[in-house]
């Protein structure tokens, strides 16, 4: 058993290494070629398509969104709004349907990307007003990298 156990832990290890090295070369490998912010390229080597994708995390300022969304109609607002409640309160919820606000446990804003994004196309002074109100932070870069097979 302890041959074993010490055998999983020299490969464990192994693997640590290997994963931290494959992780330093993509690294290079994004940085020589460069990506798209939000968006993908797919780049052709001799036996190897690699395709990078990038990607922005967009979170919304609650407070800011609440100081302008009065300027905005309704129908062009990018947010979610999600809502927790309790079984008990669901029930009484439904006895009492003008009590929504004080049964609901949480109430939840998040930034609705997609129609974020077609706001810009549509409704590019809107899209200004509400990209005062949102954060975007670059994710990890998408990284697949896949073997061509002959006569591709």
């Amino acid at each position: 058993m302890k041959e074993k156990l010490e055998k999983y832990s020299a490969l464990t290890e192994q693997i640590k290494k290997l994963s931290q090295e494959a992780d330093e070369i993509r690294e290079e490998v994004v940085s020589e070629i460069g990506h798209k912010e939000d968006g993908q390229t797919t780049h052709h080597f001799d036996e190897f398509a690699l395709t990078l994708k990038g990607s922005l995390a967009r979170t919304i300022d609650e407070d800011e969104w609440k100081s302008i969304r009065d300027e905005i109609p309704p129908d062009l607002h990018p947010v979610k709004y999600k809502i927790e409640i309790q079984a008990k309160q669901l029930f009484d919820l439904l006895e009492s349907v003008p009590h929504l606000a004080s049964v609901c446990s949480k109430i939840t804003l998040s930034l609705d990307e997609s129609a974020y994004k077609n706001l810009a196309d549509i409704q590019p002074i809107v899209w200004k007003q509400v990209a005062s109100c949102v954060t975007e932070k670059p994710r990890k870069v998408g990284f697949v990298l896949k073997k061509k097979k002959e006569g591709e």
